[in-house]
């Protein structure tokens, strides 16, 4: 086997233990109409990490892994494979991110800064405003509009401390090998 193929696997088996813990245990909830409307944390962080670290496939597999293993653990109703799919998504877009092209003039800690910037914003807004308030709308009818308000608070508040966070940590040495052009 490949080495670097099982050092990837150990990472993302530490970020999906790390997703499971701070989404499951270390995060703050808000029910309405008998369902988890919002969840408040750092959960989707590490998903977020291996999406950029790895690539899109890998950010989405930690995802639906941290997704279905956090519900095996401590299950909140029913399995819904939607929220599986949000969950693949917070990895898969900001892996994305990380192979759009810009100008060569820019060094490459810029162009790394731009993309991940581009990927927290897209993934936040495409899962906290777009399909998680239609996957709560489809399996548990609260409204649209009524799960929406909430997340216009919650989402930038999230984009600004997974940016922040995230920037500091590729600031590392140890991140920096995994940074590319």
């Amino acid at each position: 086997m490949n080495r670097h193929w099982i050092q990837k696997l150990v990472y993302c088996g530490i970020l999906i233990a790390l997703s499971i813990i701070l989404s499951r245990f270390a995060s703050i909830r808000f029910a309405y109409g008998g369902a988890e409307n919002i969840r408040v944390g750092f959960g989707a962080f590490p998903i977020l990490i291996a999406g950029v670290l790895f690539g899109p496939l890998y950010g989405a597999v930690v995802g639906i892994v941290a997704d279905i293993g956090g519900f095996m653990i401590s299950p909140i109703g029913a399995y819904m494979p939607h929220f599986s799919l949000v969950s693949a998504m917070y990895g898969f877009i900001p892996g994305l991110a990380m192979y759009l092209p810009f100008l060569k003039n820019l060094t490459l800690m810029e162009a790394f800064r731009i993309r991940f910037i581009t990927g927290v914003v897209l993934s936040q807004l495409i899962t906290q405003w777009t399909l998680l308030p239609w996957f709560l709308f489809l399996v548990f009818e609260i409204p649209f509009q009524v799960s929406l308000i909430p997340r216009y608070f919650t989402a930038p508040i999230q984009i600004v401390a997974y940016t922040l966070l995230g920037l500091v940590l590729f600031t590392q040495p140890v991140f920096q090998k995994w940074i590319k052009r």
